[in-house]
C-alpha cells in the first residue's frame, strides 16, 4: 500500500510539473501536495533491508530544476529511483531509471521512462559513462563492509560511495543534485571534521565542481516521508577539468539549516540554469541576427537631455531613436528646461554636485521620466537597459524620491540576495539610511550586507511579522518595503502576505525589479494587476519585459499601452 500510495504522489506530482503553470507556481502546488498527503511513516521488510527513504516530492522538483530536466531536452538517470519521486521534473521518455527493489521497479515500468534496469548501483555503470545530461539520486545510507577506493580515497559510506558511481554517468558539461545522510560538521578551524566526510567531499571539489551543499533539516522537511534523517543536497555543475582543489572552510551558508519549503527555494534558486544557454533554433537565428545588426553598428548614440559630469555613451536601435528623444525632450520642455534640476529637487539632493556624484546623465534621464509619468500622468515607466547601464540605481533612486515626497515605496524583486544589491544601489546614491522592512522570512538569505559581508539588515522574528502582517500597516520606523514575489503567489491557499501588500499598495509606488517574472498568467500575475491598480505609480525594470506576449498585460495597468487599440 505505501508503494502504491507512492506512486500516486509520482503521477499527481509529475502532472503539476508538466503544467502550464510558472515553475514557482508549479513548485508551490507540489508543495500543497505535499502537505496534504498522507505520511509515509510505515515500512516494508524490503525498505528497511535496503535502507530506502524516498525524497519528499517539493526536494525531487527542486533537484530536476537545478538540473535543467524541465526543458524536454536534457536526458536523465536515477540509478536508485525507487517509485521515481526524483524524476518528477520531466517527461519519463527522457530519463533511464534503475532500481533493484522488484515492486518498485514494477512501478517504474508503468510510467513509460526510456529504460528501466535492475543493476547493482554500488557497482560501476561503465554503458552509461558520461552519457547523460543530468543525474538525480538519493542513495541508501549505510557502511561499506570494504572501502571503496576512488583515486586514492577510501570511502566507507555507501551512499558517498554510491553518489560517486552515479556522477561517473554525467557528461562532463552536465549537472547534477544528490543527497546524502547526515549533517557537516567543522572543527575549530572551520574545516570539516577529519574522517568520511572530509574524505569525500575532498574527492567531490577535486573532480567536480560544487554550487553548493545545503543541510536539510530532517524534522520540518522529510518528516511526511516517514523519517527525521537530516540530509545534505549536493548541486554539481560538471566535471572540475583542474582536477584539484578540497572542500572549503566553512562559511555561515554552508552551515546555515534549512528548515522550510521557501528557503530550500531560495537558496536552490540562487543556481538554477540559465535558460539562455539552452536556446531554441529560432532564438539562436535572432541572436546572431542581433549579433550582425551590432557589427553593422544599426544602433544610434543616446544623447542625454541631463547635463550630468558623467555619460554612458549608450546606443539605442535606429528604429526608436527619433521617438524617445522626442519624448525626453518634451519631458525636458515640461519640466522648465532643466531636468537635472527636476530630478536633483525631486530626490533631495542640495546641489547638482550631489546628483552628479550618485547618477550618471542616462540615469537621471530615465530617473527624470519615471517621475515625471509617475506625476503628471499617474502612469509607470518601463526601463528596459542591458546590463551594465545601472537599473538599480534609478530603482535606488525611486525608493529616494518616494520616500522624500512622503510616499511608501514597495521594492519587489525575483530572488532575496538581490535585497543586499538595493541597499549598495541606495549606499551609492547617499540613502543607506532609509530601513527596509522585509516580508521574507528572516533566513540567511535575507540578510541584507553590506559590500564588505556584513549584515546591516534582517527580517524581524516571525511573531513579530506575523503582528505586522495582520494590522496591514507598516510601522513608522520603516522607510521602506523589501520582497520577493514568492510571498505573494499564492493569494488564495495563504492569504496572510498578499493582503498585506494590497493594503499597503494604496497610494504608494512600487518599483518591480525583473518585471517579467511577476507577470504572465500565472498566479502571481493576476495579482500584482490588482495590487497595481492601487498604486500611486511604478517603474518596471526588466531587459526582457516583452518576453512572451502574455507578460504584457501587466504592463498595461499602469502605461500608455493600456491606449493600444486592435
Amino acid at each position: 500500500m505505501k508503494e502504491l500510495t507512492e506512486l500516486a504522489i509520482v503521477e499527481v506530482a509529475r502532472s503539476i510539473s508538466l503544467s502550464n503553470d510558472s515553475p514557482f507556481d508549479k513548485y508551490q502546488n507540489i508543495v500543497d501536495l505535499y502537505s496534504i498527503q498522507t505520511n509515509l511513516s510505515f515500512r516494508t521488510s524490503m525498505s528497511v533491508l535496503l535502507q530506502q527513504y524516498s525524497t519528499p516530492a517539493p526536494i525531487g522538483y527542486l533537484m530536476g530544476l537545478y538540473c535543467g530536466i524541465d526543458d524536454g531536452e536534457k536526458t536523465l538517470f536515477e540509478p536508485s529511483a525507487g517509485n521515481g519521486l526524483l524524476t518528477i521534473a520531466t517527461r519519463p521518455s527522457k530519463v533511464t531509471v534503475n532500481e533493484i527493489d522488484p515492486i518498485r521497479r514494477r512501478n517504474l515500468k508503468s510510467q513509460g521512462y526510456n529504460g528501466t534496469y535492475a543493476l547493482d548501483a554500488s557497482l560501476e555503470f561503465h554503458r552509461f559513462a558520461r552519457k547523460f545530461d543530468a543525474v538525480i539520486t538519493n542513495p541508501p545510507f549505510g557502511r561499506l563492509i570494504k572501502a571503496a577506493n576512488h583515486n586514492g580515497f577510501l570511502i566507507r559510506e555507501l551512499d558517498h560511495h554510491m553518489a560517486i558511481l552515479a556522477l561517473q554517468t554525467m557528461k562532463t558539461n552536465g549537472r547534477a543534485a544528490i543527497i546524502v545522510g547526515g549533517h557537516t560538521v567543522w572543527d575549530e578551524r572551520g574545516r570539516i571534521q577529519k574522517g568520511k566526510n572530509r574524505i569525500f567531499f575532498n574527492y567531490l571539489y577535486k573532480h567536480y565542481n560544487v554550487d553548493d551543499v545545503i543541510l536539510i533539516d530532517g524534522s520540518s522537511l522529510y518528516s511526511r516521508q516517514g523519517t527525521s534523517f537530516n540530509t545534505r543536497l549536493i548541486l554539481i555543475n560538471g566535471v572540475n577539468k583542474q582536477k584539484s582543489g578540497v572542500a572549503p572552510l566553512k562559511t555561515t551558508d554552508q552551515a546555515t539549516v534549512v528548515k522550510s519549503f521557501d528557503e530550500l527555494y531560495n537558496r536552490i534558486s540562487m543556481h538554477f540554469p540559465n535558460k539562455n544557454n539552452t536556446l531554441s533554433k529560432l532564438e539562436i537565428e535572432a541572436l546572431e541576427l542581433e549579433s550582425q545588426l551590432l557589427a553593422q553598428e544599426l544602433g544610434a548614440p543616446y544623447v542625454p537631455a541631463s547635463d550630468s559630469c558623467v555619460i554612458l555613451n549608450t546606443q539605442v536601435p535606429d528604429a526608436m531613436e527619433f521617438e524617445m528623444h522626442q519624448a525626453i525632450s518634451r519631458i525636458k520642455e515640461d519640466v522648465g528646461g532643466d531636468i537635472d534640476n527636476f530630478v536633483r529637487h525631486r530626490l533631495g539632493y542640495n546641489t547638482k554636485a550631489e546628483l552628479c556624484r550618485s547618477l550618471s546623465a542616462e540615469q537621471i534621464d530615465a530617473v527624470g521620466m519615471a517621475v515625471y509619468n509617475i506625476e503628471a500622468l499617474n502612469q509607470a515607466v518601463i526601463i528596459g537597459d542591458q546590463t551594465g547601464i545601472g537599473k538599480g540605481r534609478v530603482a535606488a533612486s525611486i525608493i529616494r524620491y518616494a520616500v522624500h515626497q512622503g510616499i511608501m515605496p514597495i521594492f519587489l524583486t525575483e530572488k532575496a540576495n538581490l535585497f543586499s544589491d538595493i541597499y549598495r544601489d541606495l549606499s551609492a546614491i547617499g540613502s543607506a539610511h532609509l530601513k527596509p522592512l522585509i516580508v521574507n522570512a528572516r533566513a540567511s538569505k535575507t540578510q541584507i550586507k553590506d559590500e564588505n559581508g556584513n549584515v546591516v539588515y534582517e527580517a524581524l522574528s516571525k511573531p513579530e511579522q506575523d503582528q505586522i502582517f495582520e494590522d496591514r500597516k507598516i510601522p513608522s520606523e520603516y522607510d521602506f518595503v523589501v520582497a520577493t514575489y514568492s510571498q505573494f503567489n499564492s493569494p488564495q491557499k495563504k492569504p496572510q502576505k498578499p493582503q498585506f501588500l494590497l493594503s499597503i499598495a494604496k497610494n504608494s509606488i512600487i518599483i518591480m525589479d525583473e518585471s517579467h517574472n511577476s507577470s504572465g498568467s500565472s498566479n502571481t500575475g493576476i495579482f500584482m494587476q490588482g495590487v497595481l491598480a492601487r498604486t500611486s505609480g511604478a517603474v518596471f525594470l526588466s531587459a526582457t519585459f516583452a518576453k512572451r506576449p502574455d507578460n504584457m498585460p501587466i504592463y498595461a495597468m499602469k502605461t500608455a499601452i493600456s491606449e493600444l487599440h486592435a
